[in-house]
């Protein structure tokens, strides 16, 4: 069984450590315009009522919990903390891309189900049924692919490119 308190440990640790303000991450800023930053992969676009410079690991860690905690129905320790990372990164909740990475993910090791963006019992039931190791390497190359549509979509994100493709590549301990 996996562990999310684990999983979000190895997130913070590799992706989404200390606070970082720049004025070129769209997620440093409120939907209201005010640049105050990401700290532990919590961004001001997404919780703009939280003092992201002043925020503590155990608030970030709640706020995990409260958000994306519907993951932890993922059995594999290594297939839970590649989604949550995919979800911290972008999307909120239980739904979007990275719900569809995993979702294409599945249908590609055999896995049936639809393309919905929506994480529930029948994507946690297929992707579980799905040997782990392979799962993870679909799920690495869905996320390339998801990645390098958004670099094609908008080059003046340049600056991001690196970083995204070697958080797709990324596999957990």
């Amino acid at each position: 069984m996996s562990d999310f308190a684990k999983a979000i440990e190895e997130i913070i640790a590799t992706h989404e450590g200390g606070f970082q303000k720049r004025a070129d991450d769209p997620g440093n800023w409120t939907p209201n315009g005010e640049l105050r930053g990401t700290k532990y992969g919590i961004s001001a676009r997404s919780f703009p009522d939280v003092d992201i410079e002043l925020l503590t690991l155990k608030e970030a860690e709640e706020l995990y919990r409260k958000v994306w905690g519907m993951f932890a129905a993922l059995e594999d320790q290594g297939v839970l903390t590649k989604v949550l990372d995919l979800a911290v990164n972008m999307q909120w909740a239980g739904h979007g891309p990275a719900t569809k990475i995993l979702q294409r993910a599945v249908i590609a090791c055999g896995g049936q189900l639809v393309v919905d963006g929506s994480f529930g019992p029948a994507t946690a039931a297929e992707a579980n049924a799905i040997d782990p190791s392979w799962l993870i390497d679909a799920i690495c190359r869905e996320a390339k692919a998801h990645y390098a549509g958004i670099e094609a979509a908008k080059p003046e994100m340049g600056a991001w490119f690196k970083a995204w493709n070697q958080r797709a590549a990324w596999k957990p301990r």
